[in-house]
């Protein structure tokens, strides 16, 4: 693993008993997440976490995006094309307790 690597994590079970953790990109969740990452050598690290959009009606895919500061440039243009940052508005949402 280097910085061409992501690891990717999925935290639906954990959103379950917060959600603010991973809804509309919490800062304290984006501290710890930061922090962690700079204790490895992954270029990125993913949290995915499925919540209902209570505005939009929909159960959808939410994530947490962290790069290191080292992160590859190859890696980089590849997270920029499937899970790019600034995209996620979500007001309103909860947590399924079926998903």
């Amino acid at each position: 693993m280097d910085s061409s690597s992501a690891l990717f994590i999925d935290a639906s079970n954990l959103s379950f008993n917060d959600v603010r953790l991973f809804a509309d990109h919490s800062s304290k969740t984006k501290s710890f997440l930061q922090a962690e990452l700079e204790k490895t050598n992954f270029g990125n690290v993913t949290v995915f976490s499925w919540i209902l959009n209570v505005e939009m009606e929909r159960y959808e895919n939410n994530y947490n995006r962290i790069d290191s500061k080292t992160i590859s440039i190859y890696l980089k243009r590849f997270l920029d094309q499937l899970w790019p940052y600034g995209n996620l508005k979500t007001g309103k949402f909860l947590a399924p307790i079926i998903g």
